[in-house]
């Protein structure tokens, strides 16, 4: 069972929110540009969690959070994991589902990095920590 909504936002586009529910557990909700595309992710979001139970509540940056807080303490290099931690989690990227997060996910972030100028050593360099 979802819930399904149309709206249109201040600018006056139309946008199809989505808000799954599967055994009374909220799954998270979504924000999309076309019906299709919000009914086709509800189905894959719904099938998912009746195949395996995969936890679709938890995204990359509340990962990343847990991490920061629990393993880079014990680190040596835990101040500079934590700089480029908090960095990445005001990406778009730290807002991706674990089960939905991808290498397209991965590859738009270095892109975003490109265009902000940062030089490609020191996004290997960031790139290792989130990997």
């Amino acid at each position: 069972m979802a819930n399904s909504t149309k709206y249109a936002t201040k600018k006056g586009a139309i946008r199809y929110w989505i808000d799954p529910i599967y055994k009374g557990r909220r799954l998270g909700s979504g924000t999309f540009k076309a019906a299709a595309e919000a009914r086709q992710n509800e189905r894959e979001i719904l099938s998912k969690a009746s195949k395996g139970g995969v936890d679709l509540t938890h995204t990359f940056g509340t990962a990343m959070v847990r991490y920061r807080l629990e393993i880079s303490p014990r680190k040596k290099s835990a101040h500079w994991e934590d700089i480029r931690m908090r960095k990445v989690q005001r990406d778009e990227i730290a807002r991706v589902k674990l089960a939905g997060l991808s290498h397209e996910d991965f590859g738009g972030w270095i892109e975003r990095e490109r265009v902000n100028g940062l030089k490609d050593a020191s996004i290997r360099r960031e790139f290792g920590v989130l990997c």
